[in-house]
């Protein structure tokens, strides 16, 4: 794995900061963690706990390859764009990705593709937030969606670098709420008279939400790599951080 990165990285084994890994495994999380989590309940309810501990392991594994995978592509491709031309870089991104490596057709799919899934996900943010704010203050939800989209819009886009480490700090929270909610449904649960039941022939029914619950994370990565020392001890940290994200929510969501 290993190899042509390494290469391309530069000498040396400058290590990661450790707010730079921090950052990373937490935006991370914060990329998994979504609506897919709470999806899960209801097609767990058709196969049990059993069958689908054993559909999301693989879940689990697939991830963990996607991550290495891509740092492995992303390591090549900066080494191939820093031998093309000459003068300053910039680091690799999904669009120079498929620039790189994708014939025009299929990379004007893949490009209209990301466009597509970026924008839906941004939406779905958009109304999930602005239904449960709502619900909160009883309002109207078409009053808050659009001042809501404007200002944080704003916000992101012109004070980017300065609210990371707020989004870093969120996203700590967010697990700690998480973790907090998991303990109240399991004492309620345990406090309900239903006995479980376990179909293996139903363990195919929760896969896709599953892979939707730990999967999105590669999408932001090009983005995490931008940040980091390109040195082969930063890459391992960076991979690291990354993939004990994964792991991270994946105990998240079997603990749900």
């Amino acid at each position: 794995m290993a190899g042509a990165g390494d290469g391309g990285a530069g000498a040396g084994g400058q290590p990661l900061p450790f707010k730079e890994a921090l950052f990373c495994f937490f935006v991370s999380i914060a990329t998994i963690l979504g609506t897919g989590i709470l999806a899960l309940p209801v097609k767990l309810y058709e196969c049990g706990f059993g069958p689908f501990v054993v559909t999301f392991l693989f879940a689990l594994l697939a991830q963990t390859g996607v991550v290495w995978l891509m740092v492995e592509i992303l390591q090549r491709a900066e080494h191939r764009m820093a031998h093309s031309a000459s003068g300053p870089q910039a680091s690799p991104s999904l669009h120079s990705l498929a620039a790189m490596y994708l014939a025009r057709p299929i990379r004007f799919v893949f490009n209209l593709s990301a466009m597509v899934h970026f924008v839906s996900l941004l939406i779905g943010y958009v109304l999930a937030w602005s239904k449960a704010f709502c619900q909160l203050a009883g309002c109207e939800d078409r009053v808050v969606i659009t001042p809501f989209v404007i200002v944080f819009t704003a916000a992101i886009v012109i004070f980017n670098k300065q609210l990371q480490p707020l989004v870093t700090t969120l996203t700590f929270i967010k697990c700690v709420m998480l973790i907090v909610m998991v303990g109240v449904v399991g004492y309620i649960g345990s406090k309900a008279d239903i006995d479980p039941s376990t179909s293996w022939p139903a363990m195919g029914s929760p896969f896709l939400i599953g892979t939707i619950a730990l999967g999105g994370v590669v999408n932001v990565m090009p983005v995490l790599y931008e940040r980091i020392p390109k040195s082969s001890t930063a890459i391992r940290q960076f991979r690291s951080s990354v993939t004990a994200g994964v792991a991270v929510c994946w105990a998240l969501n079997i603990l749900w």
